[in-house]
């Protein structure tokens, strides 16, 4: 079976044609032609001297969508990745790495990740840091980022929504995926969970992002079929269900006319259970896409033709249960992210 890559996706929502056409309705398609070719291929005046210089930033091109490749240049990365990674945005990791040598990387911009530091982790040692900017697909409305030192009881959410987070329940301060202790969250299939404030900015049009990095306890499906991870009354939920020995992902939403739809991983129901994955779901109605990714790779899609989603502010959003069933996450979690997506 086909299965799109994601850097094509959102590559399309910003179609270098259609931004021409906006930007000059009333050009003839010649002298589109003419500027698209421009802007790919500029027409050098004068010395090429500055060609041969070399560039300031080692990671090129230095800005990019989710999805997109980028190379990374630099020193002592190693021979071969290993335990290594890349962080974007400061806490993103790109999952998806093409090549690894000890002088250049080749990854994939990681679903989720945001404008700012972009650094190579060797053996959990900064080997390289610079800047990188993530173009604009829409506005982060959520990001939560579990810290020990914010609140006893209390998520910061870091977008600067101040949808923050309270823990309900017997939930307990866990080590994330690096060791450090107070920056995840431990949830025993107890009925705890995260209710997010309620704010404006939950409330959005055509489409959302909600990505949750999280490792799931195995044994957690002896004591349930399903575990929520996130949940908001009668619009979206991601949850993980159980296949066996191992478990699929189910993503449902609801668009404006009270149409509901649904997709899953299957058959992809080898979900790592050994270590933290980042669980990413899309529901855009501009192109229509309603997918479901594990550690950036498209492992479940909705073909149907979907209507645009608006998220009522009034219903509460919760993260590790849904409210009406027993589906009580069973796991560590790491960070959330919510984003809209725009036209």
């Amino acid at each position: 079976m086909w299965v799109p890559n994601p850097r094509n996706h959102f590559r399309r929502r910003f179609n270098v044609k259609r931004i021409f056409r906006k930007a000059f309705p009333d050009q003839s398609p010649i002298f589109l032609l003419i500027g698209i070719c421009l802007s790919i291929f500029p027409v050098s005046c004068g010395s090429d001297e500055t060609n041969d210089q070399p560039r300031t930033n080692p990671i090129y091109p230095s800005s990019g969508y989710w999805g997109e490749v980028i190379r990374i240049a630099g020193n002592d990365f190693g021979h071969e990745q290993q335990s290594s990674m890349i962080l974007f945005g400061g806490d993103v990791i790109a999952s998806k790495v093409i090549s690894w040598s000890d002088k250049e990387i080749v990854c994939l911009v990681p679903l989720g990740s945001i404008t700012g530091p972009l650094t190579v982790l060797v053996d959990n040692v900064p080997t390289l840091s610079a800047d990188f900017i993530v173009e604009n697909i829409g506005g982060m409305i959520v990001h939560l980022k579990p810290n020990l030192d914010f609140s006893s009881q209390l998520i910061e959410d870091v977008s600067g929504n101040e949808n923050h987070g309270m823990i309900e329940g017997p939930a307990e301060w866990a080590s994330d995926r690096f060791g450090n202790p107070g920056r995840a969250i431990s949830f025993q299939g107890n009925g705890a969970h995260i209710l997010l404030n309620k704010s404006s900015s939950l409330r959005r049009i055509a489409g959302l992002v909600l990505s949750v990095s999280i490792k799931l306890n195995q044994s957690g499906f002896a004591q349930t079929n399903s575990m929520t991870l996130l949940h908001k009354d009668s619009y979206f939920s991601l949850e993980a269900v159980s296949a066996g020995e191992n478990w699929l992902y189910v993503f449902f939403a609801r668009d404006r006319a009270g149409t509901s739809y649904l997709t899953s991983s299957y058959p992809h129901v080898d979900i790592p259970a050994t270590r933290f994955v980042k669980v990413t779901a899309v529901f855009d109605s501009s192109e229509p896409l309603m997918g479901i990714y594990v550690d950036d790779e498209l492992v479940g899609r909705n073909n149907s033709t979907i209507g645009q989603m608006i998220v009522d502010v009034t219903n509460e959003t919760y993260i590790g249960i849904d409210p009406h069933e027993e589906n009580h996450l069973f796991g560590i979690l790491e960070d959330v992210f919510i984003f809209e997506l725009r036209d």
